[in-house]
Formats: structure tokens, sequence, C-alpha cells
């Protein structure tokens, strides 16, 4: 049986119950790898239902920030219904190359569909570079070109209920199965609501400076009369340098909790390194064959009290310039819309999407898919958008690297999970690297015609403004 139910105990006490839940999934392991089933699926997951009796004392981020594991995931949805943390790894697959992204999610959906339906694969992709090599640089080495995990255990919260999981490789940890139980047996359920102490910033770089940033704005405007580009992502890397280590999760913890209507993730492939994000924008979500994606582009700060706030939300919903930006955006998406799907609705008109500082135009996209067409097929459309990119992406992608003196890395790439008959991704952006006691910092600007160097980097500062605010509150 893959779920066991731990309802029937109601101790006030959470540690005792955790215990039992730990208790209760090592028999259910025990049963899962004595049994040798002909037909038995590759992945297999066990799960133990725990109370909710204490929904911030079970939350999974505390849970997270209490592992010694130096391998965790984290992913919230925007709309709050699923919400995952996860440590270990049960398999992982990672490319170097980013031209081989397709063949890596074909490879996922393959283990897939030999797989139990509730298996997930969490993982992500970089923003496409035009090194011939497609290899990151030194600080991005860790995340690969992409890379996605079947973590060992989760503790999911989905639908009201909260899950202890453990994911096993069926041919394979048979084996292994004193190292899980180990693994298990590590599982620290000693939960802590405490907050880390917010930390001051030493030192703070911008990548590249005012001036530069302004001679690059000048350069992109003049180049729009020579080629065909009509916008181009201009993104700033801002670093923070502090006295002691960042701690990613209590970062992750404060962003979870400033930065609502958000995909909330952290990927730490190793000790001391994180990527890390509060994410407003979907690139797509999709159920079976029913597909939801979105334009998001155009922006103004949000007002300090209720009319200018609307005050401003109707200047952008006017503003040519900002129009012009979404609407490349909505071309790009909806072109890459209707070659997977049989029909596609969106949005005659955009609306405003308002955030805890800012405020964007927006565009919703749903579709049904063809028939036969994979999660591989959908990212190699839509990843990247023109919301990150450019317009046209391709001529727009080649220029970006000329500009931006950094590896974007995972920053504005696709990060979410896949599973048999579903998938969500966002786009990783509002995001940033933890390495150490750096933290990177990544948020770009739409520049097309009308645009100005000094508005698209306060812009820029204001869209990194409630990031910051969670490291330095």
């Amino acid at each position: 049986m893959e779920n066991h139910n731990l309802s029937q105990l109601t101790d006030k006490t959470y540690t005792p119950i955790f215990e039992a839940a730990k208790e209760a999934l090592v028999h259910e392991i025990k049963m899962a790898l004595a049994e040798k089933i002909a037909a038995a699926p590759l992945f297999h997951r066990v799960a133990v239902l725990i109370p909710s009796s204490s929904p911030e004392t079970i939350s999974p981020l505390n849970w997270l920030s209490a592992q010694e594991n130096q391998q965790k995931f984290y992913w919230g949805d925007r709309d709050n219904l699923f919400e995952s943390a996860a440590i270990g790894q049960c398999a992982s697959l990672e490319i170097e190359n980013l031209d081989e992204r397709h063949q890596l999610v074909e490879k996922i959906e393959k283990l897939l569909s030999q797989s139990s339906d509730s298996i997930r694969f969490y993982g992500g992709m970089r923003f496409p570079s035009d090194s011939k090599s497609g290899a990151n640089s030194a600080e991005w080495q860790a995340f690969g070109a992409a890379k996605f995990v079947l973590p060992r255990f989760e503790l999911i919260s989905e639908a009201g209920q909260t899950w202890f999981v453990c994911n096993l490789n069926l041919q394979t940890d048979r084996a292994a199965k004193d190292n899980i139980l180990r693994e298990l047996k590590s599982v620290c359920f000693e939960l802590s609501g405490s907050e880390v102490a917010v930390q001051e910033f030493e030192v703070r770089t911008d990548l590249p400076l005012f001036e530069g940033w302004q001679s690059n704005v000048r350069a992109i405007l003049d180049d729009f009369s020579r080629s065909k580009i009509e916008k181009i992502v201009l993104a700033r890397q801002s670093i923070f340098k502090f006295k002691d280590s960042c701690d990613a999760l209590a970062i992750m913890k404060r962003l979870s909790k400033t930065t609502p209507n958000c995909f909330h993730y952290l990927f730490q492939p190793a000790k001391d390194i994180s990527f890390i994000g509060a994410s407003p924008e979907r690139l797509y979500k999709r159920i079976d064959r029913s597909i939801e994606s979105e334009a998001v582009a155009g922006t103004r700060r949000r007002g300090r009290d209720e009319i200018e706030d609307a005050n401003l939300g109707d200047e952008l919903l006017s503003d040519d310039k900002e129009k012009r930006e979404h609407q490349y955006v909505v071309q790009n998406i909806k072109s890459a819309l209707e070659n997977v799907c049989e029909n596609i609705e969106f949005d005659k008109q955009e609306s405003l999407f308002k955030l805890a500082r800012v405020q964007h135009l927006v565009t919703r996209f749903t579709g049904t898919l063809k028939e036969s067409v994979t999660d591989a097929r959908i990212l190699s459309l839509l990843h990247p958008t023109s919301a990150v990119g450019g317009f046209p992406s391709k001529l727009a992608q080649k220029r970006i690297s000329e500009y931006e003196p950094f590896d974007r890395g995972w920053y504005a790439g696709a990060i979410g999970w896949i599973g048999r008959n579903s998938a969500e991704f966002a786009v990783g952006i509002r995001s940033g690297l933890v390495t150490g006691k750096k933290l990177s910092l990544y948020s770009g600007a739409g520049i097309v015609r009308g645009s100005t160097p000094r508005r698209e980097w306060d812009e820029i500062e204001s869209k990194i403004g409630s990031f910051l605010n969670a490291v330095t509150g």
C-alpha cells in the first residue's frame, strides 16, 4: 500500500507524531522493497499522512531548515495549493549543454511513464547562452545547464494535507535498503520556528554600475534603428557581501511571507550554494492536455495609498511604451502555443497583476494540447519567452551577452517540476544565487523604443526591493 494514515494520532507534542511517522515510513519502505512484482514501477512513492494539528510546526520550510542534508529543494506554487520541501536524491539527471535539454526532458518523461503517478522530478534550466560549449561560468557549475532531481525524502503539503514521502527506485534500492533506512533515521523532526537574525550587508556592487547601464541602454536604442530587434531585456547583477554566511532557507522563509502571489523556489545542489527566488510569472502549467501560460511585462511601482496605486495602474494600462513591450511577449507566447494546441483562448485586453512592491500588465492564456505533445516540446517552444529575452527572441538572445557583464546562469531560466500527468514551471526571475557569504540578485527590464536609462534602472531597483528586504529586514 503506497500511503499510510497516521490520523489516529492526537498527541499534542509534535516530535512524537513525527517519530511515529518515521516508524510508519520504515515499515512502508521495507514492504515496498520486499515485494518482487514483475510489473513493479521503476520509481515508486511511499508516504504517511501527518495530522494537521499545527500547520506552523509542520510547515515544509520549517522542516527543511532543520535538515543537515546538503542537497535541498523547495517549491511552493503561486496559488498556495502545492508545496514541497525535499532532501537527498533518489535519481538525478543533468546536462552541461542546453542544446541537449529536449533529450533530457524526454528521458525524464520516459522514466515517469514507467513510474508511479505521484512521482515528480524537480529542477530547472538556465537562460540560453551564446557560449559554443553551453557551459556555465564557475559560480553556476553546480547547477549544470539543466538539472532535475527526484528527491529521496519530501514533506508535501497539498489539498490541506501534509505527507511525509520517500521515493524509491525499485530496480536498485533493494540493495541499498540499509543506507536508505540510515538516511531516514537522520531526518530531523525537532523543528524550530525561530527566525535567523537579519544581516546587514557590508558591500554592494552593481554590474554594471549606472554609467555602464546608461551606455548600454543608449547603445541598444541606437541598435533598434539598424536591426530587426524590437526589444531586448537587459538585466543587472547586484552583489551583496556579508560578514557571515547567508542562510538561503532563512531568506526563503521571509520571501514566502513577504511576497504573496509568487512562486517560491530553492534549489540547493550542494552545501553553501543555492538558487532561490520569488517569481510572479508562470511559464506554464499542464494538467493532462490542459495548459495555462501568461505574458507578464510592463511595470509600475505600487502606490503609497489606494488613490496613488489606482492612478499608477491606470497610467500603466494606457502607457504606449509599456503596452508595446507587453505585446511582444503576447505575440511570442501565442505563436508558441499555436504550435502545440488544438485551440487557445487568451485575454483580448491586458489587465493589472499587483504584487507587494510593483504591478505588471498581464495577459493569460489557456489551451488544449494536441495529442502526444510532450513537456519537452512545450519547454523547447516557450523557454525563454520575450519577457526575459526580447523580440524576436533568437536575435535578442544573441545580443544580451554583448551587453551584460555576467553569466545569467539559471536566472531567467525555467524552474519547476515534471510529473507523468502534470507539470508546472515558473520563469526564474526575482531571483538570487547564494554562495557562502555572497548573495547575487538578478533582475531585468525590457528595453524598447521610448525606454530611458534612469526609468529602467529604477524599475529594477523596485523589483529587487522585496528580495532585499527579506535579507536585511
